[in-house]
């Protein structure tokens, strides 16, 4: 991961699971709930939802 910026605060809580990728340039908007192994692509938005384990 190039950079994460955290927002403090109810409204923007998250979980990364283990062997967990979140690729260059991509963006987590939370909440957010990331399961194990799980591959989130070059660019991604990701926004307000739930990712299960094992997804690409």
């Amino acid at each position: 991961m190039d950079a994460l910026v955290d927002s403090p605060g109810d409204q923007a809580s998250g979980h990364d699971g283990r062997r967990t990728s979140i690729a260059d340039r991509s963006i987590i908007h939370g909440p957010c709930t990331i399961g194990d192994d799980v591959f989130v692509g070059f660019n991604s938005v990701v926004f307000n939802c739930t990712i299960g384990d094992g997804s690409r």
